[in-house]
């Protein structure tokens, strides 16, 4: 299998890419995005391990969405077995990658390696970044020197994160698709590599929106916790959408 390098423009290209795919079906993605968000901030609220819920699911699901996409689009799929209507098309999207029985034990090691990585990388973030990355509230209490080591920090965290998730989420329907585990890995990793400029320019470009609904809910929380739900839905749908093209063109 060939790994197609791109130049760092293709970090915000690929948004392009992904909206094209998105609205084909906008309303199935976007529940779909709404769905995640609303599953993450439930995990979140279950105390002590929830975070690491989240960590846990996110390249699993991200796996299976890219797994589904590249089913429901695929010409060599019969029609008949594809979903046809909307809720099965939904279901199919968040749990298609379970449908590789002899996998699965496969498929959880690598989301438990996300966790682990995910609590490393927060544990380093707040050592850097101190206490205040748990409690933003206390940006407003701070001088703009400290304000910003907090946030860049933060920002910077986040971005590592969202770089692991890519990686196994791309790593997933490699071997779901045949490869070996070990295969699948080196591909993904050679196509990270080759692309981790344009991958970091895409992965900081998500986290723009999130910021700026941090900011908004700072100025009225309701308001703000009602447009964050819809903006971030939009924004998950249009990143899954985005990684299917990122591994679409990346492997060929």
């Amino acid at each position: 299998m060939n790994v197609r390098r791109f130049n760092v423009r293709q970090g915000i290209q690929w948004f392009g890419c992904g909206w094209r795919f998105w609205k084909k079906d906008l309303l199935l993605w976007w529940l779909l995005g709404l769905i995640y968000v609303v599953t993450a901030i439930g995990l979140t609220r279950v105390p002590v391990i929830g975070l690491l819920l989240v960590y846990f699911i996110s390249p699993i699901l991200g796996a299976s969405s890219i797994l589904a996409m590249q089913k429901m689009r695929s010409g060599n799929v019969e029609l008949s077995a594809k979903p046809q209507t909307l809720g099965a098309k939904l279901a199919f999207s968040l749990f298609s990658i379970f449908g590789e029985i002899d996998k699965i034990l496969i498929i959880l090691s690598l989301g438990a390696a996300c966790l682990g990585l995910g609590m490393a990388i927060q544990m380093i973030g707040q050592a850097v970044g101190g206490s205040a990355l748990l409690s933003p509230d206390n940006l407003l209490n701070m001088g703009a020197e400290a304000a910003i080591h907090v946030v860049g920090a933060h920002a910077v965290m986040d971005v590592l994160i969202m770089l692991v998730v890519i990686l196994l989420a791309m790593a997933l329907p490699l071997y779901v698709s045949g490869k070996d585990i070990g295969k699948a890995f080196t591909v993904a990793i050679a196509g990270f590599t080759k692309n981790l400029a344009p991958i970091i320019v895409f992965s900081a470009a998500v986290l723009v929106p999130v910021f700026a609904i941090a900011l908004l809910m700072q100025v009225s929380f309701f308001i703000g916790a009602a447009l964050a739900l819809i903006i971030t839905s939009a924004c998950l749908a249009l990143f899954l959408n985005s990684t299917y093209c990122i591994f679409k063109l990346m492997f060929h």
